[in-house]
């Protein structure tokens, strides 16, 4: 899995193989970061970044396939 953020917008490509690409727009007063593995998302609007946090967690869920076989994905790891 490949991740790029461009222009506010989180790119996600190659996911589990496949060859579309998810993009997620970042609304505006939100702030994405990205690190080698890790995406951290800094606002004062804590609602917001729940929604944007659940919107990213849920576009690269593993559908159709046994869930303790494929892991692959973006998963929230720490809350505020």
């Amino acid at each position: 899995m490949k991740l790029k953020l461009q222009n506010n917008k989180l790119i996600i490509e190659n996911y589990m193989g496949g060859r579309d690409i998810k993009e997620i727009e970042i609304p505006q007063g939100v702030k994405a970061t990205l690190n080698e593995n890790e995406i951290t998302l800094e606002g004062h609007d804590i609602e917001l970044l729940g929604n944007l946090a659940g919107l990213i967690e849920n576009s690269v869920k593993a559908r159709e396939k046994d869930l303790r076989k494929f892991q692959d994905g973006i998963y929230i790891i720490q809350k505020p």
